[in-house]
């Protein structure tokens, strides 16, 4: 059998060709690369106190420079915590911080009495957050002293 060489030459030229083709595909967000759907930042960890008054220290899972003006086409903000209580006769308390301005965020206090750990998650708080770049962070209490823990927590912003 004959080696064709322009057959050869055609072949390598093609397969170079597809190697610098780009090809661009509409569909729905998220599923095909375009735009994800949905942001994830984690924030505060092992968390646990017996205080019924929440303080704020410094902490490494502090959210900082945080501006929900640069995320485009996000309308929804959730806030979620991984909590328990030590006993069922009282309730964690988790609440989203707003560090820059000193309050909490309007409508992310989270609540449970369970004694296992559960996730518990905040309605929209895209409407209790500032128009500004702010720092955000995780504080826990206790209702009556029992000892409380807060586990992971997340904020999670959505695209339409």
């Amino acid at each position: 059998m004959k080696f064709n060489h322009s057959v050869f030459i055609f072949l390598i030229i093609s397969l170079l060709g597809l190697g610098a083709c780009t090809i661009y595909e509409a569909g729905v967000p998220g599923l095909n690369g375009v735009s994800d759907k949905q942001i994830r930042f984690a924030l505060g960890t092992n968390l646990s106190t017996t205080a019924t008054t929440a303080s704020r220290t410094a902490s490494q899972y502090d959210l900082i420079k945080f501006d929900k003006r640069n995320y485009i086409s996000v309308d929804s903000i959730v806030f979620s915590a991984r909590m328990r209580s030590a006993v069922a006769t009282d309730s964690c308390v988790v609440e989203l911080v707003n560090i820059t301005d000193n309050q909490v965020v309007s409508n992310s206090i989270l609540y449970t009495k369970s004694e296992t750990f559960v996730w518990q998650d905040s309605r929209n708080i895209f409407s209790a957050l500032p128009n500004k770049e702010i720092t955000l962070g995780v504080q826990v209490r206790s209702r009556k002293g029992a000892l409380v823990e807060g586990g992971q927590s997340f904020l999670f912003l959505y695209r339409d």
